[in-house]
């Protein structure tokens, strides 16, 4: 009976230090989200949430590698964006001066990093690095920018005359 009492409390024992460490592993993670605006091409918008123990040194976001395949982009403030046709990378990252204060801190979510691409990157693969060389990856969630229908704008238009036309004959 009491060999039987041990074997479940280090079963017990085991097991919570199984899902403590799943728990730990699960917290610690690297996200790419953001939105699109749809068009040709497409305008993406991407924000980099850090949520691992130290702070990112790199994220790169796999792309089909042909010139032109990523355009017009634009990075927040103190950092960089650089699309490599060759290798089919697109890289965000700290820019090299010293004196800019953002970086992938533990816990920061940086954003927006604007692009415009002929590609669905929605899905698409993403590696990012610490500063100790430990990878996540994952893949980019992204979600429609909600923009009005042309029927809706058509009303709005509509009624706005209409709306100044009763406000001027009540006076």
């Amino acid at each position: 009976m009491k060999l039987s009492f041990l074997r479940c409390a280090s079963a017990v024992a085991f097991a919570t230090l199984l899902f403590a460490g799943t728990a730990q592993q699960a917290k610690a993670q690297v996200s790419v989200s953001g939105f699109f605006v749809a068009g040709v091409p497409t305008t993406y918008g991407l924000f980099v949430n850090n949520g691992s123990p130290l702070t990112l040194a790199l994220v790169t976001i796999s792309v089909p590698a042909q010139v032109n395949a990523v355009t017009n982009l634009s990075a927040p403030n103190g950092f960089q964006m650089v699309f490599d046709s060759d290798f089919g990378t697109l890289d965000l990252l700290e820019d090299a001066d010293i004196f800019t204060q953002p970086t992938f801190a533990p816990g920061s979510t940086v954003g927006i990093f604007q692009l415009q691409s002929e590609l669905d990157l929605n899905g698409a693969a993403f590696t990012a690095l610490d500063v100790q060389g430990n990878p996540f990856t994952g893949t980019i969630s992204l979600n429609p920018l909600a923009a009005p229908e042309p029927g809706t704008l058509a009303l709005a238009l509509i009624s706005l005359p209409a709306l100044g036309y009763a406000i001027r004959r009540r006076k």
